[in-house]
């Protein structure tokens, strides 16, 4: 599966964990904002989100998709990469595991 969403600056790691989102920026944004604690400080610009802390690097590159139609339901999307700074994989499947949990919709 090729990049979903685009960034020219170089990755801070080998593995993109990508996810299709059906969300909008602003909301992704404020449940972004409500995921982050300590040690983490969230900086957010042009479509790209850093968070810092404790040595450890966080990139969220999210992208704006065409939205998508399901009869007459129309949802957002948003394509989005999580790039983590170094090796340490626990950490990295800790934290997309609350990463998909805090972006998790009910339903049946």
């Amino acid at each position: 599966m090729g990049n979903l969403a685009i960034d020219r600056r170089p990755p801070i790691s080998m593995v993109c964990h990508q996810r299709l989102m059906a969300v909008s920026v602003a909301e992704f944004v404020r449940l972004l904002r409500l995921l982050v604690v300590a040690p983490y400080q969230l900086n957010i610009d042009a479509g790209v989100a850093e968070l810092v802390g404790n040595d450890q690097r966080i990139r969220i590159i999210f992208t704006p998709r065409p939205v998508r139609q399901l009869g007459r339901l129309s949802l957002p999307e948003l394509a989005v990469c999580v790039e983590f700074q170094g090796d340490d994989s626990y950490e990295a499947d800790r934290f997309m595991a609350g990463f998909d949990s805090g972006f998790h919709r009910g339903g049946g």
